[in-house]
């Protein structure tokens, strides 16, 4: 379907105009937000606003209007990646934009405002194998722009894939930090040797893979975590914790993917994270969780992921304060092949066992297997074997009597 600009809206449409213009401009804008972004596209062509610096368009004002609709609420995307519109993957929303565009908006005085603005930093391999160094003048023009940017929108999320040390200008990097006062992400994947030092920054969710223990450990000796509320450290090669800084104000830790096989409380240092509600530990080869330390003080954690390790028995959760008020727990795809009594949480509402050796257990139901909490049971191929004549509708029903599951909403089982 070919686009149709306002500017050529057939005469019958033009006596539309005076009504129009005559409502206010909250009115027009508040009819405008209901349309879709291609909608808007289609009827006011907004893209040419962005791309146009001469109009000369009697529903220009209108058209303004609609072209705020378009970008409202919704993530902006500012990248130095050639391909357009690649990154709509992580941001199926999201509107991108050209530093030229970016700069004729400011020219304009028009002021969008997005959800958040998603600044991604590129320096992959192009295909001919030469390394791509337009980063550095991409990050020399934002810098420039990034007053306009702050008064679209302060929610900044920063995203770096960095590759190689020999075209790096860290000093122009450096300068870019300094310009930039908060950010809700800070998303860095880098496989060089130089220290990126991102000290100054206040930064609420921290994602670091540096694929190296070493240096992910000599780039949070120089940075300062403190004030982070939400830490991932994945792909890091991460055997130990000992040497990992933790502060209580970390809400999220995710440190799965990597190479941990024991968790103690000789390595774990978990009775500082007060505020902690989810902690990933997922595709690790862990086959130890043991923590069993005292503590005065009162845990949030809610959400627990172990999915894909080594673990040959369950954990005992109610030996651990950092634990007892769990809600989720997933243990799929582990080696566990008998689950104890009184084990689970009492506060644990979903559970996750799929992908277990549990032959024997209807054999071993006890009452104080599963916690009589639970509203969601997963026991999807764990080999569970039918006990003398049961059918498995009788199987199920006597789980659920023997354990006394009566808040049970959703339960994935077979034999």
């Amino acid at each position: 379907m070919a686009i149709k600009p306002a500017a050529s809206l057939k005469p019958s449409d033009q006596t539309k105009g005076p009504m129009l213009f005559a409502l206010p401009p909250e009115l027009i804008s508040t009819t405008l937000s209901n349309l879709s972004s291609d909608e808007l596209q289609y009827y006011f062509n907004v893209l040419e606003l962005v791309s146009s610096a001469e109009i000369h368009d009697s529903y220009l004002p209108i058209r303004k209007i609609a072209l705020l609709c378009y970008y409202s609420d919704k993530p902006l995307i500012i990248t130095n990646s050639v391909a357009k519109n690649q990154h709509h993957h992580h941001y199926p929303d999201g509107v991108e934009l050209s530093i030229e565009e970016l700069h004729l908006l400011r020219s304009k005085g028009i002021v969008i405002k997005p959800k958040q603005t998603n600044i991604l930093i590129n320096d992959d391999n192009c295909d001919c194998g030469c390394y791509n160094v337009s980063y550095i003048k991409f990050i020399e023009q934002l810098m420039d722009l990034l007053p306009y940017v702050n008064t679209c929108c302060p929610k900044i999320n920063l995203v770096l894939n960095l590759t190689t040390d020999k075209l790096y200008n860290f000093a122009i990097l450096n300068n870019f930090f300094e310009r930039i006062q908060f950010i809700e992400v800070l998303a860095i994947k880098y496989t060089g040797d130089k220290i990126i030092n991102f000290q100054n920054l206040k930064i609420q969710k921290i994602q670091l893979q540096f694929f190296n223990l070493n240096k992910l450990l000599s780039h949070l000796q120089v940075n300062n975590i403190a004030n982070a509320q939400h830490l991932e450290l994945r792909y890091n090669l991460i055997n130990n914790l000992y040497f990992i800084p933790l502060n209580s104000n970390l809400v999220s830790l995710n440190l799965s993917n990597n190479n941990l096989v024991c968790i103690n409380d000789a390595n774990f240092n978990w009775k500082i994270l007060h505020n902690l509600e989810t902690l990933d530990l997922s595709n690790n080869n862990i086959v130890e969780l043991n923590l069993s330390g005292n503590s005065t003080a009162n845990y949030r954690l809610k959400r627990l992921n172990l999915f894909a390790n080594s673990l040959r028995k369950v954990p005992n959760f109610n030996n651990c304060k950092l634990f007892r008020q769990l809600e989720e727990i997933n243990l799929s795809r582990n080696s566990i092949a008998t689950l104890p009594d009184n084990a689970f949480p009492p506060t644990l509402k979903s559970l996750w066992l799929k992908g277990n050796y549990l032959p024997d257990l209807m054999r071993s139901l006890s009452g104080r297997v599963f916690p009589k909490s639970l509203n969601y049971l997963d026991l999807t191929y764990c080999r569970i074997l039918l006990t003398g004549q049961d059918d498995e509708q009788e199987a199920i029903r006597k789980l659920i009597e023997a354990e006394q599951l009566h808040k049970l909403k959703v339960l994935e089982l077979e034999f």
